[in-house]
């Protein structure tokens, strides 16, 4: 395989993927990797949701089902503790925006879900919750001004999926339940809307990540293909030229068809050609 060491310079017709010395290209992939993982995780995770949603069987808090299932109940607080009314609000999440300065609080408080037949605990931290309510209100006279707010109250009838468990160590403050629902395969809802309502909002978001995903793993792609197709082919293949300067120039920038390579590769073509008689 050829290589070489001495020092290359960009002319101004090679893109700019191409002058770009290996090393670096490969930091920006490494460091783009994340956000085109990201949606098609979300995509993902909303498919499973939706999925759960059509085909975990609605059970009671009396059954011995195995796998995700569907919980409907109503939403409880974990017991009041000494001294202390009980909760009036089991869930809640709220974000204040004032000028440039932004605040959000949720809470941790695990809760529970009531049935006729019992009590079920969730671990807030790991369920996604959808809320009852939600309420969005701005400054009158101030615009600048803004609050959101998500909210699950105490009675407020809930369905919920997840894999039913017993006889494991419960949350802490949750002892009066008999049961708790933990999630498997990345799935852990608790919704205080409908289902229907919740299978529309899960669907809708896992097609805008699925396309945001695909984009962003076009464009990786794309500036992949610019980058190292930019690269004589040296023993048959660009690949092979990346990965050698790679190894040994890997801070020098690539001039793309001026590299002095292509002149053999040029030289090979035109040797290969028939000549006229």
């Amino acid at each position: 395989m050829t290589t070489w060491s001495e020092p290359l310079k960009c002319s101004g017709t090679c893109s700019r993927a191409a002058c770009r010395p290996p090393a670096v290209f490969v930091a920006a992939v490494v460091t783009l990797l994340p956000v085109t993982v990201w949606p098609a995780h979300r995509a993902l995770r909303g498919y499973r949701i939706v999925k759960a949603i059509a085909k975990a069987p609605l059970v009671d808090l009396r059954t011995r089902a195995s796998g995700l299932v569907k919980l409907r109940g109503t939403a409880q607080p974990a017991p009041a503790l000494p001294g202390k009314g009980p909760a009036t609000i089991v869930w809640y999440s709220g974000s204040s925006r004032s000028g440039s300065k932004r605040s959000t609080r949720t809470t941790t408080d695990n809760f529970l879900i009531e049935d006729d037949h019992g009590r079920c605990a969730v671990e807030t931290a790991k369920a996604e919750i959808v809320p009852t309510r939600s309420v969005h209100s701005e400054g009158f006279l101030d615009q600048s001004r803004s609050t959101s707010e998500k909210i699950v109250q105490a009675g407020d009838p809930v369905f919920a999926i997840g894999e039913l468990r017993r006889g494991q160590p419960l949350p802490a403050g949750l002892s009066a339940a008999s049961c708790q629902l933990a999630r498997r395969g990345g799935v852990l809802l608790v919704s205080g809307s409908p289902e229907r309502h919740v299978t529309v909002l899960y669907t809708s978001w896992t097609v805008v990540h699925m396309l945001l995903g695909l984009l962003c793993w076009g464009a990786l792609a794309f500036g992949a293909w610019a980058h190292v197709g930019s690269y004589p082919p040296s023993a048959g293949s660009a690949v092979m030229t990346f990965l050698d300067s790679l190894q040994t120039t890997p801070l020098q920038p690539e001039p793309g068809r001026e590299h002095r390579l292509w002149n053999e590769v040029d030289e090979g073509k035109r040797d290969a050609e028939p000549q006229p008689d």
